[in-house]
Order: structure tokens, then C-alpha cells, then sequence
């Protein structure tokens, strides 16, 4: 069921994408479209192959449940991720990592465990706090760009409920690199990873394989 809203979500932003490229909400500038040119992991998780929650939970000292949804913090870092199973297809992998310099989870358990930022970056280098010309250099101009600060959602925050007032500051900006197409394109690739800046930094990153 996730993994359905994900899809719809992406959809929808890249509808909105068109409808404000014209208005400077959204950069005019964009990577091509058809081919995704983002990171291939963040951390231990990767695009390249299948995660098992086991081996991922071992990471951090903790054993699966039937949770849909694992969240960990680190305090002294400053560094908070929760990760998310592929409920739609296969429940011992993961299709999702949400990364951030913020607390991510609400209303669900979470371990407390150190998140190395040595570690939980891309393989180009890119992690919480990097500068946006880095994400750049490393990927080219992103598929779709936002100037404009949004509020958290169940993407961001996970076990968030509508009564929850959120006070999280996400950023004044974001990147998304995907497959994304236009209308009468096609695309198979359902990697998307998605960059949130503030003045200028990373604050957070989501990349999924279930676009």
C-alpha cells in the first residue's frame, strides 16, 4: 500500500512541476528526462541490490518486526533515518531511506544507535550538510527543482497523523532525480532520490526504489 502512494505522490509532483516551471516556483532547468542520473546508494542501502531489513537492522543492533516502518537515532551525531519495507512486493526487503539532520519519526519506536556520517553518505561524497553546488557537480541538474519551502508529510515524517502539529523546518529548497518523463514518454526506472537544502545545505535526503 506504500509503495502505491509513493507512485501517486511522484505523479502528482511531477504534474505540479508542470503546471509551475512557468511561474519560478520550480527551476525551468532540468536534468534529461528518461534517465536517472542521481546516487546509486546512501549508507548500506543501495540501488544496485536488494536489501534485506535483517542485514540492515543488523547494522544498527536491532532485529526485524513486522513493522512496515524502522526509524533510528543518533543524538550525538545529529542524525536521524527511518527506512521503509517493500510492502507491495517483497516484506523481507527494503524500497526506502530517509535520511535527515532532523527527528523523523512520530508516534513509532525508535532505536537508538549511532548513524556514522563517514558511512551514510553517497558514494560520491554527498551526505547531510553537503553544499547544493556539490550535489550538482556530482549530478547534473536534477530532473525537477523547487524553490519554495513545503510542509512534512508521511514521506518525511513517518507515523505522522493529521491531528500532529509539525514545527519541522524541511528547507527552503529541493532536487529530485528520477526517471521522470512527459507525458507521452516511457520510463521502467523506478529510482528516485530526492535532496532537501537549507540556505544552501543538505538537510535531508529520500532515495526509494518505488517511484
Amino acid at each position: 500500500m506504500r509503495t502505491t502512494v509513493m507512485r501517486f505522490r511522484w505523479k502528482c509532483i511531477f504534474a505540479v512541476w508542470l503546471i509551475c516551471a512557468a511561474t519560478g516556483i520550480v527551476s525551468g532547468q532540468h536534468g534529461p528526462y528518461g534517465h536517472y542520473t542521481g546516487p546509486n546508494s546512501l549508507g548500506t542501502y543501495s540501488h544496485d541490490r536488494a536489501i534485506t531489513v535483517k542485514s540492515f537492522l543488523a547494522y544498527f543492533g536491532t532485529l526485524p518486526s513486522q513493522r512496515d516502518t524502522y526509524c533510528v537515532a543518533d543524538a550525538n551525531h545529529r542524525l536521524f533515518l527511518h527506512a521503509s519495507v517493500d510492502s507491495e512486493h517483497d516484506r523481507g526487503h527494503l524500497d526506502e531511506v530517509f535520511l535527515s539532520s532532523f527527528p523523523n519519526c512520530k508516534h513509532l519506536p525508535v532505536v537508538a544507535a549511532p548513524i556514522d556520517p563517514a558511512i551514510w553518505k553517497t558514494p560520491e561524497g554527498v551526505g547531510i550538510g553537503s553544499t547544493k553546488q556539490a550535489v550538482l557537480k556530482a549530478y547534473g541538474q536534477p530532473q525537477y527543482s523547487r524553490a519554495e519551502a513545503f510542509k512534512p508529510g508521511p514521506d518525511e515524517i513517518e507515523g505522522l497523523r493529521d491531528s500532529d502539529e509539525i514545527e519541522i523546518d524541511l528547507g527552503d529548497s529541493s532536487f529530485v532525480y528520477s526517471c521522470m518523463t512527459a507525458e507521452k514518454q516511457g520510463c521502467d526506472d523506478l529510482r528516485v532520490t530526492q535532496f532537501g537544502f537549507k540556505h544552501g545545505k543538505v538537510l535531508w535526503i529520500l532515495i526509494s526504489d518505488s517511484e
